[in-house]
């Protein structure tokens, strides 16, 4: 499973990576370039619905986030310790965002920043499925907000930040987070506010 993981790495990272599609990746794993995604969920929130219940939204999609975030930084990270490709010189990653001259610095000291899973994969899974869920989402708008969720998650191997089973076991960790929550906000807060 593991070398499958490692060739499907090289696969994203050099084999399909082209110069031209380096900025979009950059884009799409940036923290801040997702901003006005997150400033459109907040309005259909509020959209046609009452205070309460939008600001319980907003609430509860930074609850998912926070908890997405810590779950696999401060525990799952910690506690599985991959090392990231870039850290094997046997994966001879592709780092588009890092000039060759400050390659070795980089990886110098990004040592203690583990791989598995991805909370970039998992944060995005996490806040898109329940963005979906809670504005009632079918079809092609549910699809168009999980591909922005795939997108963030492809580009943490096409930068060479993380390996596919990173992302992959990332977005379903998110996932369940966001169902979880989804469940909690149907069968207890949904009817105490709808009083």
């Amino acid at each position: 499973m593991l070398q499958f993981d490692a060739a499907l790495f090289k696969l994203i990272n050099q084999t399909l990576s082209a110069e031209w599609l380096d900025g979009f990746m950059i884009y799409c794993s940036s923290q801040y370039g997702w901003l006005p995604l997150y400033a459109l969920l907040v309005f259909l929130f509020f959209f046609k619905q009452p205070r309460k219940l939008g600001l319980s939204r907003v609430l509860l999609m930074l609850a998912v986030f926070g908890v997405s975030d810590s779950f696999t930084s401060k525990i799952m990270k910690p506690y599985f310790q991959r090392p990231r490709p870039y850290m094997l010189e046997i994966n001879h990653a592709r780092l588009p965002e890092t000039a060759d001259y400050k390659r070795k610095q980089f990886i110098q000291d990004n040592r203690v920043n583990y791989s598995f899973v991805s909370s970039h994969a998992s944060n995005f899974f996490a806040v898109t499925l329940l963005a979906s869920l809670l504005l009632d989402y079918k079809g092609y708008k549910k699809i168009l907000l999980l591909l922005i969720a795939f997108l963030v998650a492809y580009s943490r191997v096409y930068l060479g930040k993380h390996y596919p089973l990173d992302v992959i076991c990332g977005g379903l960790v998110g996932s369940c987070i966001a169902l979880s929550f989804f469940v909690l906000y149907r069968c207890w807060l949904l009817p105490r506010l709808q009083k």
